[in-house]
């Protein structure tokens, strides 16, 4: 089975319901299973008329955000390798990792495709796209909303490769690990059955992999205001402000980010009422 195919039964149950809530430009935005689906065939059509093959990897460097799920499903919609390395590693890193695996294509942002004047990896990788404004030398990822969805989803085995990582390098070399379509399955049902996700319900999700299960579950995921790559350092505010509004019923997330949302509680008198787990 292909993990795409966890939307599916939420699709046809609750088609209108939020997947994914999240801000951009100061505006909440709120993407329903339906549109999530749409957007995630449309790209995998796009990613297959720009002559991409399954098994190809692409690298991904895009914010935890409704755009990313909607690129991460359509790659493994379309069948490729969804590849994922820490920028802020270095051009060392960028490299090594890059020379481990050579993408076949790259999807960013403007910050992201910054980083092609300092690497030569990247300015290797034969299609780059753009999420968000175009720049020159890629493809704007927002033509993929022009295309034909594609319904078929790439049958994957429980083997074929879904997901690939790399180590940091710190100790030398960065090593590649590899997330099969089977693994990720495997891990959704432990994480539902673990953190008792019940459809229909919010979570305030701080975690990436999480936003995957909650999708399988029916459960929205709610994307904090904030910078999560320091969890430490977030500003409290709009983050409280969207549990106000939101009234997630669950959350998890890094202890430090957790301590800014209760000092921030504490110092206003407020309360997380609505958070059960």
């Amino acid at each position: 089975m292909n993990i795409v195919h966890i939307l599916a039964r939420h699709v046809r149950e609750r088609p209108g319901s939020a997947a994914i809530i999240d801000v951009r430009d100061g505006q909440t935005r709120e993407r329903t299973f339906a549109e999530l689906q749409s957007r995630v065939r449309s790209g995998a059509a796009f990613l297959r008329s720009c002559g991409l093959q399954p098994g190809d990897s692409v690298l991904v460097f895009v914010p935890m955000s409704a755009e990313l799920y909607e690129i991460l499903l359509g790659i493994f919609q379309a069948g490729l390798v969804a590849m994922f390395l820490d920028p802020s590693a270095g051009r060392d890193h960028i490299e090594n990792c890059c020379a481990l695996r050579a993408p076949k294509a790259f999807i960013g942002g403007p910050k992201a495709h910054l980083l092609r004047f300092v690497s030569p990896a990247l300015r290797r990788i034969p299609r780059k796209f753009s999420a968000g404004t175009w720049l020159p030398g890629a493809t704007a990822w927002g033509r993929s909303a022009q295309m034909p969805p594609d319904e078929e989803a790439f049958e994957a085995q429980a083997d074929t490769p879904a997901l690939l990582t790399f180590t940091s390098g710190s100790t030398g070399l960065p090593k590649a690990t590899v997330r099969t379509h089977g693994f990720l399955m495997a891990q959704h049902r432990v994480l539902e059955a673990t953190l008792m996700a019940e459809a229909g319900n919010v979570d305030l999700t701080t975690l990436p992999i999480f936003v995957l299960s909650n999708l399988a579950s029916g459960v929205t995921s709610l994307i904090p205001d904030a910078d999560l790559r320091a969890p430490g350092s977030i500003d409290p505010g709009p983050v409280m402000a969207q549990i106000e509004t939101h009234q997630p019923a669950s959350t998890a997330a890094a202890p430090a980010f957790m301590e800014r949302i209760v000092e921030h509680c504490r110092r206003e008198g407020q309360t997380l009422a609505h958070i059960e787990k």
